[in-house]
């Protein structure tokens, strides 16, 4: 196999505006005699109480007249009185929910517990952003205090010449992204996965596309360098697999991907530190590629998620599925995100659930929902603001915050790609 890599130079950025919300917030209106009775409550002490909660609001969404997703945010006061639209719905919602906890507990927010907590997504400004517009994989890199992320596909805002896929290596130190310059680096690629493997205290990457074709190649990053394995056995070359480190086992766990043929790969295997097992579970997934993968520290098991099953113009697959060490079990939840590929997961500590965030449902609109995952079934969140919609996002751990980092994604349509939303953390703060 060719081990010359071309390495690109940092590709054009275009800002794409995005849909700012999962959901629309319709679901919350209430009323026009409820709406009239919360406002006219604004006046007693669970008013006040209920005002104070309309500003926490508004610090979490930012400034009282600024724009949010086209939605002009009008003064405190105004949005008490207004009664009508996104934000006066909201305003009704903060003020039932502040005037149900001083009636219920006798305070105002505290000592609240939620069977589904939901964290917050935050948008970053980082001086320098990688290259990569879609289809880089990104992984937990305590080495480094940070996340680490390698290759990636480049794409003009114009889509008038493909520019394909990049060889960088970036680091995330929380607050900006460093390039990295590594004396010996893998060839460039996209589509790749990779994952923190603890028990070897490296991140092991594998597969993707850009080595003349799919790529076979396992390499591992020591913090400083990477290193080119030379396992016994390795499963076949693809690209699109997804993995993750399965702590209960201590061992990495990579399933799927595209390039065994006219149908997607529907195998699994594990990574000792030195070898690939196969595994040969009684229960498997049916072939996926474009999965999202995560270990569930609060279940200790692996979860997968969506993916495509078939060919290429067949839906997504529906399913969600757990691996337990040595087989794999179907979930049986019904509510779960509705069929997404290319979309990016991880675990996040502070709320102990697992984050399925973007993807596309159909190759043409990206979604930007936020989905968690509490062990048994999923739930969509509706955190404000939110990264605007798109596929092929790397999300992974932040090892320093314990914050979920996401960078590149893209929005695709009619043979163009732009990149969208640059870099955002998610957390319970």
């Amino acid at each position: 196999m060719s081990r010359g890599s071309h390495r690109k130079g940092p590709g054009r950025r275009t800002s794409l505006p995005g849909r700012a919300f999962g959901t629309p917030l319709g679901a919350c209106a209430t009323c026009a005699n409820e709406r009239q009775s919360a406002v006219n409550r604004a006046s007693s002490p669970v008013g006040a109480a209920a005002r104070q909660a309309v500003e926490n609001v508004l610090r979490l969404i930012g400034p009282a007249h600024g724009v949010l997703g086209g939605y002009a945010l009008k003064s405190r006061d105004s949005m008490m009185s207004q009664g009508r639209g996104l934000m006066g719905r909201l305003t009704v919602l903060a003020v039932g929910v502040v005037a149900v906890i001083a009636a219920g507990c006798g305070q105002t927010g505290h000592g609240v517990s939620m069977s589904h907590p939901s964290g917050f997504w935050h948008r970053q400004h980082p001086s320098r952003e990688p290259a990569a517009e879609m289809e880089a994989s990104t992984a937990d890199d305590p080495l480094n205090q940070g996340v680490i992320l390698f290759g990636g596909l480049s794409v003009h805002a114009e889509g008038a010449s493909p520019v394909g896929a990049l060889g960088n290596t970036w680091t995330w130190n929380g607050s900006d992204w460093v390039e990295r310059h590594p004396a010996t680096s893998p060839p460039a690629r996209y589509g790749e996965t990779m994952a923190y493997d603890q028990a070897t205290r490296t991140v092991v990457l594998f597969g993707g596309l850009g080595c003349g074709h799919f790529c076979g190649d396992t390499w591992t990053w020591n913090g400083s360098d990477w290193v080119e394995r030379h396992p016994a056995t390795s499963p076949p070359a693809r690209w699109h697999a997804t993995m993750a480190y399965d702590a209960a086992t201590r061992q990495v766990v990579l399933f799927g991907g595209g390039g065994c043929g006219a149908l997607p790969c529907g195998d699994t295997w594990t990574w000792n530190g030195s070898d690939w097992v196969e595994r040969h579970p009684a229960t498997s997934p049916p072939g996926l590629y474009g999965a999202a993968m995560a270990y569930d520290a609060a279940t200790k098991s692996v979860i997968l998620c969506g993916g495509r099953s078939g060919a290429f113009l067949r839906l997504a697959d529906k399913g969600t599925w757990i691996w337990n060490g040595s087989d794999w079990a179907s979930a049986a939840s019904h509510n779960g995100p509705s069929g997404q590929i290319f979309a990016g997961m991880a675990f996040d500590p502070g709320s102990r659930r697992v984050v399925l965030y973007g993807g596309t449902r159909d190759l043409v609109e990206p979604t930007p929902d936020t989905w968690t995952w509490n062990g048994a079934s999923w739930r969509m969140a509706h955190p404000i603001p939110s990264p605007a919609s798109r596929q092929s996002p790397a999300l992974a751990k932040d090892s320093t915050s314990n914050d979920l980092v996401l960078v590149s994604g893209s929005l695709l349509g009619l043979g163009t790609a732009f990149r969208t939303g640059g870099t955002w953390t998610y957390g319970t703060s």
